[in-house]
């Protein structure tokens, strides 16, 4: 089955907003023999540490960056699927560094000198057999902070069934250590309170052919993901 979707969350600075929640104290499922929840509190916090090199005509490019994400909403059941409503959506802190050495000058970035910033975009949370399977990835960046033709896309996080690529490069296929599927089993979700964490390591180093010269690129980060969802008996409170 495949979850439906209503909206996204981009931190663009818009606040994408497709329902109203405000959350009962002491509605959430507590023990065995209730009634089945009527909805769920989602709360995911994501946090990454990478880095990126870049080498050619133009010169030696060299760059890291940490970002949090807190991504807040609610789900509901809907037939055999889930429905899936956004709340709230913040880049909770965003910080880079970029240096660039080209034409025997050394120039250094900070972040308030990168044009973009991480944006995090959350799918679907869909059902697969048993379990339950969250789509989501944040959107990368350009780089290097200089203009010219060998700027490249900067891969960040995605979940396993968001998969994102850029030409040849699909993100799953470069997870290192750990594992960037998101998935846990449909009956956890009626019995209580839970809290995951997930986390993996992924790095790409490559070789291009632009122009008869040769472009190297490297990129990494470590991702922690920590996931709760909490059950609910009651509507009081959360609107449409």
């Amino acid at each position: 089955m495949t979850a439906k979707k209503i909206g996204s969350c981009l931190l663009s600075g818009l606040l994408v907003l497709s329902l109203v929640l405000i959350l009962p104290a002491g509605s959430h499922v507590s023990g065995p023999g209730q009634d089945p929840p009527l909805w769920w509190e989602i709360i995911l916090d994501l946090r990454t540490q990478g880095e990126y090199r870049l080498e050619g005509r133009e010169g030696r490019f060299l760059g890291n960056y940490t970002f949090a994400v807190r991504w807040l909403g609610s789900m509901e059941r809907d037939d055999d699927d889930y429905l899936l409503y956004p709340l709230d959506c913040e880049l909770r802190t965003w910080d880079a560094q970029e240096t660039a050495s080209a034409s025997n000058a050394v120039t250094f970035f900070t972040t308030g000198d990168f044009r973009d910033r991480p944006s995090f975009v959350f799918n679907y949370i869909f059902r697969q057999g048993q379990e339950l399977h969250l789509d989501f990835g944040v959107n990368g960046i350009v780089i290097p902070q200089a203009e010219g033709p060998d700027r490249t896309l900067l891969l960040f996080p995605a979940s396993a069934e968001n998969n994102q690529h850029d030409n040849e490069i699909s993100y799953n296929n470069f997870v290192t250590k750990g594992s960037n599927r998101i998935a846990l089993e449909e009956t956890e979700i009626y019995a209580g309170s839970l809290k995951r964490t997930y986390s993996w390591t992924w790095k790409n180093r490559r070789w291009t052919l632009k122009q008869q010269q040769t472009i190297f690129t490297s990129h990494s980060h470590e991702v922690e993901v920590k996931l709760a969802i909490i059950p609910h008996l009651s509507r009081a409170g959360k609107t449409y």
